[in-house]
């Protein structure tokens, strides 16, 4: 098995830290709050170095494609996969470095402060859909992971300086609605 096989473990480790986290919110100590939140990460940096060098050392000069899940109805099939080339291995390289940095710098910044074991897991959940749009190469996985980032970039910031809670509606905010024609008011568009 080489370490493009083990492309689709990129996005889901940071996701499995987030779940661990998340779902021990409370009952784990500090560092083991910052093993889980920084090892998630680390990993998924390990699998994706892994990953472009085996591309890059194969010197392929088309895309690699790997299918993760075929749901079919009927005479439609839609595949959820991912695809590494030479553009998304910058991508998949910027966001799991930085990333992972990020992941460090918060951990160290935010020792001793409230929100702690709730911070982390979020750092977390962020990266998971970062790289699922990053190595998406079809329609739902880039969707999904489209949508769950601008979303949860949105989460903390719904408030505004007075204190207001922005009255959109979390459905209509992202490229779902729209992509999947649910878009309603098309007479009121200009």
């Amino acid at each position: 098995m080489s370490a493009l096989d083990l492309l689709w473990l990129i996005p889901v480790l940071p996701l499995a830290g987030a779940a661990a986290n998340g779902l021990l919110i409370g009952r784990l100590p500090r560092p083991a709050v910052n093993a889980i939140a920084l090892g998630a990460p680390l990993a998924s940096l390990a699998v994706a170095l892994a990953a472009i060098a085996g591309y890059a050392g194969g010197h392929r000069p088309s895309a690699f494609e790997q299918t993760v899940y075929v749901w079919a109805a009927s005479d439609v099939s839609l595949e959820v996969g991912f695809q590494l080339d030479a553009l998304s291995s910058v991508m998949l390289f910027v966001v799991t470095f930085v990333g992972f940095l990020i992941h460090v710098y918060s951990a160290g910044s935010m020792a001793h402060g409230e929100g702690y074991q709730r911070y982390l897991p979020y750092l977390n959940l962020c990266m998971g859909p970062m790289l699922l749009l990053g190595l998406g190469h079809d329609v739902p996985a880039l969707l999904v992971g489209g949508e769950r980032v601008g979303e949860l970039g949105r989460g903390p910031l719904r408030r505004d300086r007075r204190g207001v809670v922005d009255d959109v509606p979390q459905s209509q905010e992202g490229a779902t609605p729209l992509a999947l024609g649910e878009l309603q008011d098309l007479d009121q568009l200009p």
